[in-house]
């Protein structure tokens, strides 16, 4: 494999089974600010760590219907595709209450220092538990969803990798940092999607 150099933006599938019949994904994008360039499986394994430290936040509040998939890397930079890998150890959710229908999720949303450039991601596998008050999330799965958010924003630091989170824009290639992080009140209907593509 190749090497991901400084300030390369790599797109990263976080993909999830549900219950066997469908998938779902999260789309992040990510930049190297480290102070070196480094190979992909050091950079990829340290993005494995990342996910999984942002999305172990949210296991108490996830169904054991939703299965943790694969992590997928692609250099956007270089065009080129860098590792696909199952999630070091995160196998399912940790909540075997009745699941909230497929099509909802959470979301939370991560503004940049650039107006109308926000990244949002929807968190699928909640259960029933999680909504209150005709779909308003609850207080505890609010917390856990802005320690998500916390874990995604902040830089991931590892000798001379750093990863970074941010929006890509394919058209002009800009990569603009997120800096903050919104959770709506209410579950969302998550729209879907064609493989691979979306938030």
């Amino acid at each position: 494999m190749g090497s991901t150099q400084i300030d390369d933006v790599v797109k990263v599938t976080a993909s999830f089974q549900w219950d066997d019949t469908e998938e779902f994904q999260n789309v992040f994008h990510v930049s190297h600010k480290g102070t070196a360039g480094v190979s992909d499986n050091l950079f990829h394994a340290e993005v494995e760590d990342w996910l999984e430290s942002a999305y172990t936040t949210l296991l108490a509040y996830l169904s054991t219907k939703l299965d943790f998939a694969s992590i997928t890397t692609y250099n956007v930079t270089q065009d080129r595709p860098m590792y696909q890998t199952a999630w070091p150890t995160l196998t399912q959710g940790s909540d075997a209450g009745d699941p909230l229908p497929t099509q909802c999720a959470a979301l939370v949303s991560m503004p940049t220092g650039v107006k109308k450039v926000v990244g949002k991601k929807y968190v699928p596998g909640a259960t029933e538990t999680n909504s209150i008050s005709g779909g308003s999330l609850s207080a505890a799965f609010k917390t856990a969803l802005a320690n998500f958010a916390a874990v995604i924003i902040a830089d991931w630091v590892s000798g001379v990798i750093t990863v970074r989170a941010g929006t890509y824009n394919t058209i002009t290639a800009v990569f603009n940092d997120v800096v903050s992080a919104l959770i709506d009140d209410l579950f969302r209907t998550q729209r879907r999607r064609v493989q691979g593509v979306g938030q």
